[in-house]
């Protein structure tokens, strides 16, 4: 199974048949501003926010250390705080990918926290499970529309926009890049997925 889809998979069987029925727009998603659309991508201004964080640092895009991370945050929603909270879940998935001089690769994994939950977000239970206030920032989005299988097309989408021309003059950080995920498993192949560089 692959582990992009485990944590969507793991709300089908915790939601009724009727609950299980729902659509992207049913899900609160973090807010940003578009600031000009290319051809290839987008520039966006995102605001600072409350996400729910794992980090993970693994000799590769390993999908059996990563299931570990999909599970855990899908715990502290589900409950597993110390106010025993359950939370609406949110859009997008981020995981922060970043390579190590060592070869090893770092994966920062965050879920969005509800605007509800954003000035006290409830604590997490498990010690691997952290609140990080993300500041502002600007970010160049390419969106691609496909069933991701593997992490490795995260990799392949982000050198697509890394060498985009357009992109020449841009001041932007390329030690990272932010692999996301929109949609629940039963979307088919017109999936919203997308690669994120933050500007400096």
């Amino acid at each position: 199974m692959h582990c992009i889809n485990l944590l969507f998979i793991g709300i089908f069987l915790v939601l009724s048949p009727g609950e299980a029925e729902f659509t992207l727009s049913d899900l609160e998603s973090a807010p940003y501003e578009v600031i000009k659309k290319e051809r290839t991508y987008e520039i966006r201004k995102y605001p600072g926010a409350k996400w729910t964080c794992h980090d993970l640092e693994k000799d590769s895009y390993i999908s059996r250390f990563m299931e570990t991370q999909y599970h855990d945050l899908f715990q502290y929603f589900s409950g597993s705080n110390r106010e025993k909270v359950n939370i609406a879940l949110t859009t997008p998935i981020t995981m922060k990918l970043t390579n190590k001089n060592n070869r090893k690769v770092n994966n920062q994994m965050c879920f969005y926290i509800p605007q509800k939950y954003q000035q006290k977000p409830p604590t997490p239970n498990n010690k691997e499970i952290y609140i990080e206030d993300r500041q502002s920032m600007t970010i160049y989005a390419r969106e691609f529309n496909k069933y991701i299988s593997k992490h490795s097309e995260f990799e392949e989408e982000a050198d697509i926009l890394r060498n985009d021309s357009m992109l020449e003059n841009a001041k932007v950080d390329f030690s990272f890049f932010y692999g996301v995920n929109y949609d629940p498993p039963v979307r088919g192949n017109e999936r919203r997925n997308e690669v994120w560089f933050v500007e400096e």
